[in-house]
């Protein structure tokens, strides 16, 4: 509704993409719709073509400097977590 209205809610567009996010149906990165709507209204009054642009491919994306780095962080971080709470588990069977 806020969308209609042209109203800005900020809590619900959130809200709407964590939604659609956990759906599995974001296919194509966030969009600032404020500003592609602003842009598109821009060029239609410039009178300039919109430009057709292909879908947006993850493929792609070439990956961050730092990226490899942090995952392999979070891969540490998540079998050190498991190690630990099997040996609690272990630990809680032997008493």
């Amino acid at each position: 509704m806020a969308r209609e209205s042209g109203i800005a809610d900020a809590d619900s567009e959130t809200g709407l993409t964590l939604a659609k996010h956990h759906l599995g149906q974001l296919a194509e990165p966030y969009v600032h719709r404020y500003e592609l709507t602003r842009t598109t209204e821009l060029l239609q009054q410039m009178n300039v073509p919109i430009p057709n642009l292909p879908p947006y491919d993850p493929a792609k994306d070439e990956p961050f400097p730092w990226e490899a780095d942090v995952r392999a962080a979070i891969e540490k971080l998540r079998a050190e977590k498991e190690a630990r709470e099997k040996a609690e588990a272990a630990e809680a069977t032997d008493e």
